[in-house]
């Protein structure tokens, strides 16, 4: 039996948070060494596979019967319509999906598994269907499939999963998407605004785990253009400094962020865990901030190895756990 494997990452942001979300809004993102994977085989009747239970599914003249994830039916839907777009007739298949994206208890750690299981999904079967195909064929299919899911996001948590390591990532004219999204050869369109670049840099980070899911509420963007002005400058600085692995600056970028963050989003977003996770890192002299919506799940700390075993200590003392990124 012949198998097919991929995998997708995890997401942090970096910098970026919320102002990606407006007109052509930006954001350093990064793919994490937590990973989603995926392995599809030939079968006679179609299967997928997660967290061990296996059930069969049936797909239809553009119908799919027997699914109760609506992240697997929309991603699964959107792949076969643009393979049936290229007259590629669908055959039966089994899915397997395993992820590190969360304890065994089945707890997330706030590392995007929603982006990373619609984009990982899309992988699979294009690779299965297709000898080649170009990772941002990936990305827009999984844009279209989050908007069937009703679960838009910016798409940063996307270019992350899909790509992997760091990211500079500005969002596509979502009107223009909006408009277009139900015709399938929107794909092959170029996106206005859209792009993923890659960043390379020696700088590392470590993330730490509130043991606290969240997950993110829906975020009507209430920012003045000053404010989105600051963040967005913040954001292009950051991705400077990365590429020039300048350790000082891009310390100073994550707390001018972090400052930025707690100036424009609800109080209640930073929750007493948050604030001490904070706390423990300033008082090391570690730059630290919110990683995503806030009111949970994961922080960001630049690494320092000379200054880390104090704060590492610290943090388990307070019952965090620290994922190696």
């Amino acid at each position: 039996m012949h198998m097919l494997s991929t995998e997708t990452y995890g997401k942090l942001y970096i910098v970026g948070e919320y102002q990606v979300l407006s007109n052509k809004g930006t954001a350093i993102v990064y793919g994490t060494n937590k990973k989603m994977f995926f392995n599809i085989s030939n079968s006679e009747s179609f299967f997928y596979e997660t967290r061990n239970i296996k059930k069969s599914f049936q797909y239809n003249n553009n119908t799919i019967k027997g699914i109760n994830n609506v992240l697997i039916e929309k991603s699964l839907k959107v792949v076969f319509m643009y393979l049936e777009s290229l007259n590629i007739k669908i055959k039966p298949f089994t899915l397997t999906i395993t992820s590190e994206l969360e304890t065994p208890n089945n707890e997330k750690y706030g590392l995007g598994s929603s982006s990373a299981l619609i984009s990982g999904i899309i992988k699979v079967v294009l690779m299965k269907f297709l000898s080649d195909f170009d990772p941002l064929i990936v990305f827009k299919l999984s844009v279209l499939a989050q908007i069937q899911a009703n679960q838009l996001s910016s798409g940063g948590d996307l270019a992350a999963a899909i790509y992997g390591n760091y990211i500079f990532y500005q969002r596509y004219n979502l009107k223009w998407v909006l408009k277009n999204y139900q015709n399938i050869n929107i794909v092959n369109k170029k996106w206005p605004h859209l792009k993923i670049e890659r960043i390379n840099t020696n700088l590392k980070f470590l993330a730490i785990w509130t043991k606290k899911s969240y997950q993110t509420p829906n975020i009507n963007n209430k920012f003045n253009k000053k404010e989105i002005k600051k963040a967005k400058k913040i954001v292009k600085n950051c991705y400077e400094n990365l590429e020039n692995n300048n350790y000082e600056l891009v310390y100073n970028n994550i707390n001018q962020y972090q400052n930025w963050f707690e100036n424009n989003i609800d109080k209640q977003l930073i929750t007493p865990e948050i604030k001490q996770i904070i706390s423990i890192a300033n008082n090391n002299n570690l730059a630290c901030k919110i990683s995503g919506a806030g009111g949970g799940d994961s922080l960001i700390v630049l690494n320092n190895n000379l200054r880390l075993d104090n704060f590492k200590n610290e943090i388990n003392d307070q019952g965090y756990l620290i994922l190696e990124i």
